[in-house]
């Protein structure tokens, strides 16, 4: 089987925030050790691949939001 994890980008998070990023790591890393799994990196996913399933204002949102254009 294969799985995608994306726990490689990561950002800074309040001390005791209730959406602890560390946890997509153990998940991956229990994933590893399972016979038959494959774990394969996400990647993110373009602007026109998000634009199939968001409007574009969300999009405009996002854009504005964002620190750096990839």
């Amino acid at each position: 089987m294969r799985v995608y994890a994306h726990d490689l980008v990561t950002y800074p998070l309040p001390d005791g925030h209730r959406f602890p990023l560390d946890k997509y790591r153990l998940v991956r890393e229990e994933a590893e050790r399972l016979d038959g799994v494959h774990v394969v990196n996400a990647e993110a996913a373009t602007w026109e691949q998000l634009r199939r399933t968001h409007s574009d204002d969300w999009l405009a949102r996002q854009r504005a939001s964002r620190r750096v254009e990839p």
